[in-house]
């Protein structure tokens, strides 16, 4: 405070000679008011953008000793702080995050109440991060609110289990949520409630993930790297047990490239260039019940263009319509009957030609399959368990062999969980059918259905995915942009404001402009057209990559970047 008090005695003296004591004081905290906010907007009109505070770094600003601290430092002006008035002139105040995590505040005011002008370091009940984005003709700084600064950019988003995966503009991955497994790839086993770059260089085309303890990234050089879980060897590396905290190369020592990968709880997939199908983890399709801790070749000549794998069976449809499944499990369904020999993929029983197949995201229970799928005349099958009547076929007996959907509904796209099933028809209307204890049929009750039963008859969707804990939260995307959410509760992931579960459609958030949608154990989250990401739902481990892993009780987008278009290095020290 030298600096001040010289400024302070210097002033008060002059002013004091000039004009009387009294008129010296008044002329005197107005024109120190001045002179502090002029010092501040010089320090940020050099320094730009403030990312650099915390309680170590308070220091004298006359000082050459200034010091870093690269922390998330915003700034706002225009506003008294909390439970403060400025009037007759702007206030002005710098804050930012404490190692602690308290918000600190820099707090520049020329009238504060108590006829001084003062520096006081604060501590915020609440603040809206602004900062300053430019300078008018006459050197005023030009304030902007927060959403108008650095949002992250994400063009795809996959969230399973507790954790996310996303994909920048430049094609960078970052990771949010539950970590134990190391499923963030950031180096560490540390929950992340805010985005985290994943380590290494590689610049990804996918992300791919079923159970959210590993995940997988398509590099654009065709090189897959796997990071989390690996109690399968689902990680390719070419050993077991081992998982990693950060991306490793698939199969390191050889060289197989991929044009897609696909994910299981356990096990992981890829298609190569030859159009030739490799897996590794559990049930990798070579013949054998056994575990593949790198890649190996599914038997049989299959071109899959897509597949779909849960604990204990995997389905492959191939270019020319066909679907194939193998198990290493007596649980599991291939669609024939008798079931064939564990690890041998073999075609569905029918002899249809199908459009996509989807089993039941569950997790690593083995909880016996339930398999859907659409055929080239938009009609639903399938086969598997059916103890609440998810086949919706009219009966809750299990079929080991492809049943019809009852209804005749033409469907665009199918959502499985292992106990319900929702569905699109091609009038973009649903239709669930299956379980319905906790409303995840949304049709206003909690009666099981075994046929078809409408949902929200008046809206159109466009897409609908299945919470992949139990499969009894279901969300989906409008025509408009906008979501909506219905079934199990407990974390709020269908409706704001309540824990009880949903027997209808309800709206989430006030989004607009939506575009994708990506579901977790209990949380969802959305991307729009900007690219930007909002969470919602159960948020212990900072699931909803906000920031905090405290309770949420509405959508909230995810955290922003680090404001670092250059250094703040220090802010004036204040009384307490």
């Amino acid at each position: 405070m030298t600096f001040l008090r010289r400024l302070r005695r210097t002033t008060q003296t002059r002013l004091a000679n000039e004009h009387g004591s009294v008129a010296g004081s008044v002329a005197f905290t107005v024109f120190t008011a001045m002179m502090l906010i002029a010092v501040v907007a010089s320090v940020v009109a050099s320094l730009g953008t403030a990312t650099t505070m915390n309680n170590s770094s308070a220091v004298n600003l006359g000082s050459a000793q200034l010091q870093d601290s690269y922390l998330n430092a915003v700034i706002r002006g225009t506003a008294a702080p909390t439970g403060r008035t400025c009037t007759g002139v702007i206030c002005s105040e710098i804050t930012g995050t404490s190692d602690s995590g308290g918000i600190l505040s820099l707090s520049i005011e020329g009238q504060a109440g108590d006829k001084q002008a003062t520096t006081r370091i604060r501590t915020l009940r609440q603040i809206t991060p602004t900062m300053i984005t430019g300078y008018d003709s006459l050197g005023n700084p030009v304030w902007a609110s927060q959403s108008d600064t650095t949002p992250y950019r994400f063009t795809s988003l996959t969230s399973r289990g507790n954790s996310s995966c996303a994909l920048d503009t430049d094609r960078a991955a970052w990771c949010w949520g539950a970590n134990d497994q190391g499923q963030l790839g950031d180096g560490t086993t540390t929950n992340r409630p805010a985005p985290v770059k994943v380590q290494g260089t590689a610049k990804f085309t996918a992300l791919a993930s079923a159970a959210g303890n590993t995940f997988c990234g398509l590099a654009d050089d065709g090189k897959a790297w796997c990071w989390g879980d690996n109690a399968a060897g689902q990680l390719g590396t070419g050993s077991a047990a081992v998982g990693t905290d950060s991306p490793v190369p698939v199969n390191p020592a050889g060289d197989h490239t991929f044009t897609a990968l696909f994910t299981g709880p356990t096990t992981t997939c890829g298609t190569d260039a030859d159009k030739k199908t490799w897996c590794w983890g559990a049930n990798p399709g070579n013949g054998t019940p056994d575990a593949a801790p790198e890649p190996v070749a599914v038997a049989g000549a299959h071109d899959f263009t897509s597949m779909t794998l849960d604990a204990s069976t995997a389905c492959g449809l191939d270019s020319g319509g066909r679907i194939f499944c193998w198990t290493a499990a007596d649980s599991g369904r291939t669609g024939v009957d008798p079931a064939p020999a564990t690890g041998t993929p073999v075609e569905v029983a029918g002899g249809r030609t199908y459009t996509s197949v989807a089993a039941a995201n569950e997790d690593r229970t083995g909880t016996p399959s339930l398999v859907c799928a659409i055929d080239s005349a938009a009609k639903a099958w399938c086969w598997g368990t059916n103890g609440s009547g998810q086949l919706g076929n009219g009966t809750t007996s299990e079929s080991l062999v492809p049943a019809a959907v009852t209804g005749g509904h033409n469907f665009k796209a199918l959502t499985v969980s292992p106990s319900a099933v929702c569905g699109v028809d091609t009038s973009s209307h649903v239709w669930c059918w299956g379980d319905n204890s906790s409303g995840q049929l949304g049709n206003g009750s909690t009666e099981a259905a075994k046929d078809p039963a409408a949902v929200d008859p008046g809206t159109t969707y466009t897409a609908i995915t299945a919470a992949t804990a139990n499969g009894k939260t279901f969300c989906a995307l409008i025509t408009d942009g906008t979501a909506k959410c219905w079934g199990e509760n407990s974390f709020r992931q269908a409706k704001e404001g309540s824990t009880a579960p949903v027997t209808s459609p309800t709206p989430m958030g006030a989004f607009k402009g939506l575009r994708s949608l990506s579901t977790g154990a209990a949380f969802s989250c959305v991307t729009d057209t900007r690219n930007e990401a909002s969470c919602w739902g159960h948020n212990d481990a900072g699931q909803t990559g906000s920031g905090t892993a405290t309770p949420v009780s509405e959508p909230l987008p995810a955290a922003r970047k680090d404001y670092a278009p250059s250094k703040f290095t220090g802010f004036l020290k204040g009384g307490k």
